[in-house]
């Protein structure tokens, strides 16, 4: 997954003359933040090699500089646990390859009509199926039956009934679920249990489901 972002670094390092984890120092670390920085931003070559990209002109967004940034610190921070940096540790790298500021604007939250929306296109995508497969066109299976997609609808209703995260919900397991917890009222609501190792800050929850009783019934 770092793949992409650490080319930017290996190319950098090559033309550089930079071929040895030993000759990378803070000072070099800070002069490939400011290449980082200036480059420019970049589009797919439409009808170009895979993985072509052209660049429009325009700078890249913070955000895409801390991504690049997020992955050198991992890669920075492994080589230093294996002592491959003598002049760098942790704390430096960390604070060399500091964020780059960027505003934090308020979630947008999907109104009514705008999950609508977004649950007619997902009913559609399940809906979508080949016209004509080798086996149809054999005559062993009836035509225009054969879904095109995986079915995304139910696993789209958990997320969004829910609020877990996606890595979340995919490691969800049958006996995480209990259909049958009982809320501060002794009313039935449900509940799911999210693992610790499944989430993002490491720390386990519960989803009570009494805020949701369609995703009770759906589950």
């Amino acid at each position: 997954a770092y793949s992409d972002s650490l080319h930017h670094f290996t190319s950098w390092t090559e033309r550089m003359g930079i071929s040895r984890t030993s000759q990378i120092t803070r000072r070099v670390l800070a002069r490939f933040r400011e290449y980082l920085m200036s480059l420019p931003n970049g589009r797919a070559v439409r009808g170009g090699k895979r993985g072509a990209r052209a660049s429009t002109g325009t700078p890249r967004s913070p955000r895409t500089i801390n991504r690049d940034q997020d992955a050198l610190r991992t890669a920075m921070n492994y080589l230093a646990r294996c002592d491959l940096l003598p002049s760098l540790n942790r704390h430096r790298i960390n604070d060399v390859l500091r964020d780059v500021e960027q505003p934090q604007p308020a979630p947008k939250f999907l109104s009514f009509a705008g999950a609508r929306k977004l649950l007619e296109a997902v009913i559609a995508h399940d809906a979508a199926v080949f016209k004509m497969t080798r086996l149809e066109r054999s005559g062993r299976l009836v035509p225009g039956r054969m879904p095109r997609h995986l079915a995304i609808a139910p696993i789209t209703l958990l997320l969004m009934f829910s609020g877990m995260r996606r890595g979340e919900a995919l490691a969800l397991r049958w006996e995480d679920v209990d259909l049958d917890a009982r809320d501060e009222h002794g009313n039935v609501s449900g509940e799911l249990r999210i693992q610790a190792a499944t989430t993002k800050t490491k720390s386990g929850r519960v989803v009570d489901l009494s805020v949701s009783p369609v995703l009770r019934r759906l589950l």
